[in-house]
């Protein structure tokens, strides 16, 4: 409800500043003091009135802040706040032992491939005949 208003006392603050700048283009085009005289006090008036509307404005954002931050809730917004920049660092130093496992990989080039696939089936037909022998024993 209070951001409803606030929206509203903007929206009034903007088509305000745009008949002021109205106002004024139709004054400099008068040409009789008198007639400049009056926008002036019609343009003073107007701005101290869009000054009031900006306090009330900035009073009205000022106790939503208050209303929605409480002391208990900046307490545990600071809890969440430090897990998340806990939990950042511990990503950010995965990210890092990633890439520099990535950067490894890739300076082996194609050979490390073929290393890795030799060592895979060389480590099958081990787990293999280590199978068989403790059959044979049994």
């Amino acid at each position: 409800m209070k951001s409803d208003i606030a929206s509203k006392q903007l929206e009034y603050i903007k088509k305000a500043g745009e008949a002021l700048k109205v106002f004024d283009k139709v004054a400099t085009l008068r040409t009789r003091q008198e007639a400049k005289d009056c926008h002036m006090d019609r343009v003073t008036a107007l701005s101290a009135l869009s000054t009031k509307l900006n306090l009330m404005v900035a009073n009205l954002e000022a106790n939503v802040v208050s209303d929605t931050y409480t002391a208990d809730s900046v307490a545990a917004l600071k809890v969440i706040h430090r897990e998340l920049e806990e939990r950042q660092r511990a990503l950010e130093r995965e990210s890092s032992h990633a890439a520099h496992m990535l950067s490894a990989y890739l300076s082996l080039g194609e050979e490390f491939s073929e290393l890795v696939d030799l060592y895979t089936e060389l480590r099958g037909q081990l787990e293999t005949y280590k199978w068989a022998l403790d059959l044979k024993q049994a």
